[in-house]
């Protein structure tokens, strides 16, 4: 089976508070707590089953009493009764067999639980430190925009600017101030997120969060490729697994049943007319028998209940190959997610600093008057749009690298 702690893919992010969020999220999301609470019923069905090889003892009494023809008869009767099922066809021990699989399988599907769980935290975590980043971005440039606005004011005042370039400047400094809101309200929504699935209320985790906008990033190279056999300690393909061997033991125990069941019983008791009398050595009975059962006709019954449960073996194979392919896919796709995303960025960090390099040219000619207000204007958007587009990709790439740890149920350097 998994485990938890070797498929903790998250802690090969630079980032302790995510860290400290996935270990909270994974002692309170409620979602992992109900997967507990599966495995609890599988155990308690488990026991059941077992129940069904063991012997039975009951303690029985009884005291009656009738009347007939003007004559009373008393009988009191105290005893034990007793019974047991060899299991000679081996059908419970198949039905035992299905129930310990499907504990195995309820607590790899836990273990996929907490997986699931541990994405989703990130998955929220990454985009609330890139909205941060785009926010901070933001407001630099609008810094810059509002000095730009007060020097066209200036310019135009002195007659050395026209009213039109005052007026653009102040329009792209308002469209700047406008993307505001629309961040800061992404921010709080993916707090509100993060707060949920710790356990909490919304705006619980507000002051722990912080304005950071430092991207969780993972220092080790990732490898060339990934092997196949690494998806197999995925803890849903395991419970996939498990789950097809629990139906193929049920099955067993249908095709069983066709075979004789025997019964072994026998009681022993004191009866007799009154309380005193139980004493006596004549009121001792006792008694032993067997049974045997084979059905013979039953109407198609038992046939309709193996080809009933080779369905659902078959229905389990089939999920089985599916969740595999689509795994497969997940890995395939996250590879390819976390290769691009990083040409993006390497492309965009080059872009991002030649207009920045542009804008302060732009600046320093616009000031001297060598080239008008667009060609300000426009390196100044250039140099928002790039910022804004370089943080966009640094932030797809983390949650690139999730969807890998996600989709190889752990960390892509651990065998």
């Amino acid at each position: 089976m998994a485990k938890a702690a070797s498929a903790a893919w998250w802690r090969s992010f630079d980032d302790p508070l995510l860290t400290q969020l996935i270990d909270e999220a994974l002692s309170h999301n409620t979602d992992i707590a109900l997967a507990q609470g599966r495995i609890t019923q599988m155990q308690a069905a488990r026991r059941l089953s077992a129940s069904a090889l063991a012997p039975t003892l009951n303690i029985q009494g009884s005291a009656n009493h009738s009347l007939q023809s003007q004559q009373a008869a008393t009988t009191d009767r105290l005893g034990l009764d007793g019974a047991w099922n060899p299991d000679l066809s081996g059908a419970q021990a198949a039905v035992l067999r299905g129930a310990d699989l499907d504990v195995a399988s309820a607590q790899s599907s836990a273990i996929a639980t907490q997986q699931t769980v541990a994405a989703e935290v990130a998955l929220a975590y990454i985009p609330l430190r890139g909205f941060w980043r785009q926010l901070n971005l933001s407001l630099s440039n609008l810094s810059i925009q509002e000095q730009t606005q007060q020097l066209t004011a200036w310019r135009a005042q002195a007659g050395l600017g026209s009213t039109l370039e005052a007026e653009q400047a102040r329009a792209n400094t308002e469209q700047t101030r406008a993307n505001l809101p629309g961040i800061e309200a992404n921010i709080r929504t993916h707090e509100h997120r993060l707060s949920v699935l710790l356990g909490m209320a919304p705006d619980a985790l507000h002051e722990r969060l912080g304005p950071s906008d430092q991207m969780p990033l993972v220092p080790q190279p990732l490898p060339d490729h990934v092997p196949a056999n690494i998806l197999r300690r995925r803890a849903d393909l395991q419970a996939a697994e498990l789950s097809i061997q629990a139906e193929a033991a049920r099955l067993d125990s249908q095709q069983a049943a066709r075979w004789p069941s025997f019964t072994l019983s026998g009681s022993l008791a004191l009866q007799a007319a009154t309380l005193s009398g139980m004493g006596a050595s004549g009121a001792w009975l006792a008694a032993l028998g067997a049974a045997v059962t084979w059905p013979l006709l039953d109407g198609g019954n038992r046939e309709a209940r193996i080809s009933a449960q080779e369905a659902v073996f078959e229905q389990a194979r089939l999920s089985y190959q599916n969740a595999t392919r689509v795994a497969m896919e997940d890995v395939a796709n996250a590879l390819v997610g976390v290769e691009s995303t990083q040409r993006q960025i390497e492309a965009l960090q080059h872009a991002t600093q030649a207009a920045h390099n542009a804008l302060t040219l732009a600046q320093h000619r616009y000031r001297a008057g060598l080239v008008d207000f667009t060609t300000l204007l426009d390196a100044q958007r250039t140099a928002l749009s790039l910022d804004i587009s370089l943080a966009s990709a640094q932030t797809q790439h983390s949650l690139s690298l999730v969807q890998l740890g996600q989709a190889l149920g752990g960390d892509w350097n651990t065998p």
